[in-house]
């Protein structure tokens, strides 16, 4: 159980404080709103050698803020999670769009060319300290470029 509450308590709190456009892609704000809950409802930091169990709750809740798209997340220390359909099915995940993301501190938008995700586009964003290092990187399948049959650039 995690501080001020249960898991699923800190996911509702999530949920209902983010917006979704259209797509079921998340929008910038929500993005920073997300980083804002957690560190005010938990207080819970993100480190660069944080374990897949601690990075489980934030990964189901932005699963179930996308649509129950597929998750991934890891630090830049350890392997993470991959998360689909509702619950974890690797608790000792790594991608290679995840590993880049944390090699150039950059949002990253492609179709992998090997890897779980191979042929299906996502988009990968670093999770940042305070002193704009990626300390840890999480990925969503982007089913919104699939569904809207848009490409990458």
């Amino acid at each position: 159980m995690l501080p001020n509450g249960s898991d699923e308590d800190w996911r509702r709190k999530i949920i209902l404080n983010v917006k979704i456009t259209n797509h079921g892609m998340i929008e910038k704000e929500a993005l920073l709103k997300i980083h804002q809950i957690i560190h005010s409802y938990l207080g819970l930091p993100f480190y660069e050698d944080m374990t897949p169990y601690e990075m489980i709750p934030f990964a189901l809740a932005v699963h179930e803020i996308v649509n129950r798209y597929p998750v991934t997340m890891r630090s830049r220390k350890s392997h993470g999670v991959r998360v689909e359909d509702g619950k974890v099915i690797d608790n000792d995940y790594t991608g290679p769009v995840l590993e880049e993301v944390l090699k150039t501190n950059r949002v990253i938008r492609t179709i992998p060319e090997t890897g779980a995700y191979k042929g299906t586009p996502v988009v990968v964003a670093p999770i940042r300290n305070e002193r704009g290092e990626a300390i840890a990187a999480i990925g969503v399948v982007d089913l919104g470029k699939i569904l809207s049959g848009s490409r990458f650039r």
